[in-house]
């Protein structure tokens, strides 16, 4: 259940948002932002891991043709 304070005559959505921009620029973060976020970071590293960057190979140069017409 998340606690949210009301009496301090500050509409909810600004409160929520100023919370929000905090933890952005780095002033503070809290617990449930933390875990958003590394649980974020650790799904991404998780997929990356998982991308078949073997498969990619180093690209050839293509033969020039040795006829007089040049296609457009």
């Amino acid at each position: 259940m998340l606690l949210t304070r009301k009496s301090s005559g500050v509409p909810v959505a600004r409160a929520r948002l100023s919370r929000a921009l905090s933890g952005v620029l780095g002033k503070t973060i809290d617990r449930r932002t933390f875990l958003k976020r590394s649980g974020l970071a650790v799904g991404t590293g998780a997929f990356a891991s998982q991308l078949p960057f073997s498969m990619i190979d180093k690209a050839d140069a293509a033969a020039e043709k040795k006829d007089g017409n040049r296609s457009k």
